[in-house]
């Protein structure tokens, strides 16, 4: 091999290397550490690194080491520490080894491969190490986060928490939420809250906002309530809308009728009833029929009818005869036919047909004799034909 190499016949000499790698011996590795010695080639060097990772021999790590520190080429050294990667599980002198390099290697890429080495270590004994590096703040912060987010332990959470409290940069915060999310304890909680409340960047309380809406718990649902009717930020505002999701019933009972009767943005309003309708049931019938009867915004009675035809098609029924009968405004009677096109009953049949012949709107009157011949039972065929002979 020696000869291979003063040849310069690299490919050659590199296949030989790797057999001597995978024979891993004792015998062959004193060869392999004098090749290293001996070379300028950065490519020979480079891949004698991955071959030290292959013996399990405190000389081979120890010599990697070195490489790791002290070798000229930065290529090398990042393939040296990649190499340490495989063996930081076994040897103690590893993880010290990396952890000096994450810190004092003049090359970023070196110092992220160091990190990335030590994040396949499980020792616990990293943590503080990892929380220290994640508050400088720089690009490497974010895979300090994501090593500690493997652990899963109440250490990890309580440095990920640090991180989240004292981090100057923006960046690392929102890393170190979305880390802590599958975590959510009543201190991430807190936390959060105050970042929200503090609000002193838009990016990082919408998300601030996001992960407490996605949280089960009476003190983030009591957060977004009060989002929801304090701040004027409509994008955060909606993001709040999505904790009706896991809200008791009661405050979102609260929460629509106040957005239906009083709130002044009718998007937001639908939003919120869009979100809340399918976890909505019989005992929510009372607060629908309210904003149906009371609300001006046209979308909020018609998502809240269609919630109602779902739940109880009687009461629907009745609300959509009061409806045609009372409301002036003759779009609204033509949402109103068009929802009762989705009951197939006789009563919904004798609706529309009643409709067709007597509404004064002709638009009215031409939807109800169109859905009429889309729901094609024999009492609607009769109606259509009862409508011709008028």
């Amino acid at each position: 091999i020696e000869e291979l190499i003063q040849k310069d016949e690299e490919q050659v000499s590199l296949a030989a290397l790797y057999a001597l790698g995978f024979a891993g011996d004792e015998i062959s590795l004193p060869v392999v550490i004098k090749l290293y010695d001996r070379s300028d080639n950065e490519e020979i060097r480079s891949n004698i690194a991955i071959i030290l990772s292959r013996y399990n021999s405190s000389q081979a790590i120890n010599k990697l080491i070195e490489i790791a520190e002290k070798d000229k080429s930065e290529k090398v050294r990042e393939q040296a520490v990649i190499a340490l990667s495989r063996r930081v599980a076994q040897y103690p002198q590893a993880i010290k080894a990396l952890k000096k390099i994450a810190l004092s290697d003049k090359s970023s890429q070196v110092q992220i491969q160091a990190i990335s080495a030590l994040r396949m270590s499980k020792n616990i004994d990293l943590i503080p190490f990892f929380k220290n590096f994640a508050l400088r703040g720089n690009l490497e912060s974010d895979i300090a986060i994501a090593a500690l987010s493997r652990y899963r332990t109440p250490e990890a959470t309580q440095a990920l928490l640090d991180i989240l409290k004292k981090a100057k940069s923006k960046a690392t915060k929102m890393t170190a939420l979305m880390a802590i999310r599958s975590n959510p304890s009543a201190d991430v909680v807190m936390i959060v809250k105050e970042i929200i409340e503090k609000n002193e960047d838009p990016e990082l309380t919408k998300l601030a906002v996001e992960f407490l809406a996605n949280i089960s718990s009476e003190e983030s649902s009591q957060t977004m309530e009060d989002i929801l009717f304090s701040t004027k930020n409509r994008k955060i505002r909606e993001v709040a809308l999505n904790a009706l999701r896991w809200m008791d019933h009661e405050r979102v009972r609260r929460i629509l009728a106040r957005l239906a009767l009083e709130e002044k943005d009718e998007e937001l309003t639908a939003k919120a009833l869009q979100i809340s309708g399918p976890f909505l049931g019989r005992d929510d019938l009372p607060i629908l029929k309210k904003i149906v009867k009371e609300t001006r915004w046209s979308r909020a009675k018609e998502i809240s009818l269609r919630q109602i035809s779902r739940i109880d098609e009687k009461e629907f029924l009745t609300l959509i005869r009061e409806i045609l009968k009372t409301e002036t405004d003759s779009r609204l009677r033509e949402q109103a036919v068009t929802m009762l096109s989705r009951a197939k009953g006789n009563e919904a049949v004798d609706l529309l047909k009643d409709i067709a012949m007597n509404d004064l709107n002709v638009r009215v009157r031409k939807a109800a004799v169109m859905y009429l011949a889309r729901i094609g039972t024999p009492r609607a065929q009769q109606a259509l034909i009862e409508i011709l002979e008028k």
